[in-house]
C-alpha cells in the first residue's frame, strides 16, 4: 500500500528502509550490487521536482552500466517516457499532487561529474531539491559538503533530501565517509 503510485518500488530490506528514512541527509553503504545507484535513480524518479545526482566522471554516467543506462531502464520498466534537452539532463513525467505538494507538469534530473574544486564550482548556485552522489568515498570531502549546500527548494511542501551512496573504502583518502557517518553506524 505504502508503494501504490510509485513509478519505481524499492526491494524490501535496507533498500525500502532507505528509501522511506526521515533523513535529510542518508549514507546509503555496502558491497557492490547492493542497489545504491537504484535506489539514486528511483527516488529521484517518484519524489524531486529537481534532482542532481553526481559521479566522479561523466564514462560512469554515460558508459554501459551507467547511470544514464539504469535511469532509462526504470522509465521503461514503468512505461514512461523522457525527453533529454540536453546530454546530461533528462525531463520527467510530471507528479500528481499529493498532500501539501502541488501537482507537477514536468520535473528535471540532471547527471552531474566533477573531481576537484574548479569543476565543482559549476554547479554553485544551482538549487535542487534531491541531490545524490553515487560512489561517494571517491569525492573530496569539502566538495560534498559545498554541493549539499545547494540542497534546497522553492516549492511549498517538497521534501528536500540527499542520499550518498557508496562501497566500502579502500584508499585512505576516502576514509572520510566512515568517520562523516561514524556516530550513526
Amino acid at each position: 500500500k505504502a508503494c501504490l503510485g510509485m513509478f519505481w518500488v524499492p526491494n524490501p530490506g535496507p533498500q525500502t528502509e532507505a528509501y522511506f528514512s526521515p533523513a535529510d541527509i542518508l549514507y546509503y553503504g555496502g558491497a557492490a550490487g547492493g542497489g545504491k545507484s537504484e535506489l539514486i535513480c528511483g527516488t529521484a524518479l517518484n519524489d524531486h521536482s529537481s534532482s542532481r545526482i553526481f559521479r566522479t566522471h561523466f564514462k560512469d554516467v554515460d558508459g554501459v552500466g551507467g547511470l544514464a543506462e539504469r535511469l532509462v531502464s526504470i522509465l521503461r520498466d514503468a512505461g514512461l517516457e523522457t525527453s533529454r534537452p540536453s546530454p546530461h539532463v533528462y525531463r520527467l513525467p510530471g507528479l500528481p499532487a499529493k498532500p501539501g505538494v502541488p501537482a507537477r507538469s514536468f520535473r528535471k534530473l540532471e547527471f552531474g561529474a566533477f573531481t576537484n574544486d574548479t569543476e565543482a564550482e559549476d554547479y554553485r548556485g544551482r538549487a535542487a531539491d534531491f541531490i545524490a552522489f553515487d560512489e561517494v568515498q571517491q569525492f573530496l570531502q569539502h566538495l560534498v559538503r559545498f554541493i549539499l549546500g545547494w540542497n534546497r527548494t522553492t516549492i511549498k511542501g517538497q521534501r528536500r533530501r540527499a542520499i550518498l551512496a557508496g562501497n566500502p573504502p579502500t584508499q585512505p583518502e576516502e576514509m572520510w565517509i566512515i568517520d562523516e557517518f561514524a556516530p550513526w553506524v
